[in-house]
């Protein structure tokens, strides 16, 4: 998370495609990404919610079911180890 560090403020409207290969299909997410210093949040509106923050090396992840398929809200939080910081990060936003 270093090169977060530097970074004063940003915050962008995202916009992702996924390719399912199974299905066969495209899948389109839309939100936000705000960054702070060291932390960050990623909050995913459409097509499912999802919200995601970073605060230092601490982890909040909430995903809500998707409309379609039903189920509960899912919650991890947990604590990031040195070694995985930037692979979190690239991951995230791959």
């Amino acid at each position: 998370l270093k090169p977060l560090r530097s970074v004063k403020g940003l915050k962008a409207n995202i916009e992702r495609t996924l390719y399912l290969a199974v299905l066969e299909s495209e899948k389109k997410e839309t939100g936000t990404l705000t960054v702070s210093g060291a932390n960050m949040r990623l909050e995913i509106e459409k097509p499912v919610k999802s919200l995601l923050v970073l605060k230092g090396r601490e982890v909040w992840l909430e995903v809500h079911p998707d409309p379609e398929i039903g189920g509960s809200l899912q919650v991890s939080r947990g604590r990031l180890s040195k070694s995985k910081d930037s692979q979190v990060f690239v991951g995230l936003l791959g």
